[in-house]
């Protein structure tokens, strides 16, 4: 039987995110960071983007790695890499100020997109 949802089937996790929120491929990681940094945290991770951006650069890498994820597995491979790597980068603004992106809510924003990924090559 043909499918009849009339959503795209996108490759992966960038592309649909990229579809859903109109921006473009260049402004995934950026767009992706925004959304998964806490709300209260939002106007400390601001100063600090301005300051020193590279102090986001573990962040940035993640999201583009999860830009390639198709499989709810593929994410949660890369979320327990991210959780390990926040373990030996502790910091006072990482950890205590949560100067960061959330890694719940990157995984929660991920699964807001399932239905537009095709899975089906996997």
């Amino acid at each position: 039987m043909a499918r009849r949802d009339p959503r795209p089937l996108c490759r992966d996790f960038r592309e649909a995110f990229c579809h859903r929120h109109g921006c473009s491929a260049a402004a995934f990681g950026r767009n992706v960071f925004f959304r998964a940094v806490p709300p209260t945290r939002l106007p400390l991770v601001l100063l600090f983007w301005i300051l020193d951006r590279a102090m986001f650069a573990a962040d940035l890498d993640i999201i583009r790695m999860l830009g390639d994820t198709v499989t709810k597995e593929d994410c949660t491979a890369l979320m327990d890499e991210l959780n390990n790597s926040n373990r030996f980068a502790r910091s006072f603004l990482r950890g205590t100020l949560g100067v960061r992106a959330s890694g719940g809510r990157l995984v929660a924003l991920r699964e807001s997109l399932d239905d537009l990924i095709d899975v089906s090559g996997h």
